[in-house]
């Protein structure tokens, strides 16, 4: 797997934990954790490091999945509405390579 693979698998991950909340959630979080791990070793980072550009994916997506509209997820994230429309389209782009 590549960086680009591994950030799509933590991306599905995520959304598989936020719509069943199920027993399955121990083993994604599982996942999530061997995943990271991997992402560390592969750009030469600490585990337990990730990078911001991950961690800010990660905070968008989720915001964007549990509020009510993207309007609401970009307020609670503290950004402004055309920054998290920018990074959404960003985001489609790369899933689209």
């Amino acid at each position: 797997m590549n960086l680009t693979q591994l950030n799509q698998r933590l991306d599905q991950i995520q959304s598989e934990i936020i719509r069943f909340q199920s027993g399955r959630a121990m083993q994604l979080l599982n996942e999530v954790g061997e995943i990271r791990g991997r992402v560390a070793a592969f750009i030469g980072a600490p585990i337990g490091i990730v990078p911001l550009e991950t961690l800010e994916r990660a905070a968008i997506l989720h915001a964007v999945a549990v509020c009510r509209n993207k309007h609401a997820a970009a307020e609670a994230l503290g950004i402004g509405k055309t920054s998290l429309y920018r990074k959404l389209e960003q985001y489609a782009r790369e899933a689209a390579l």
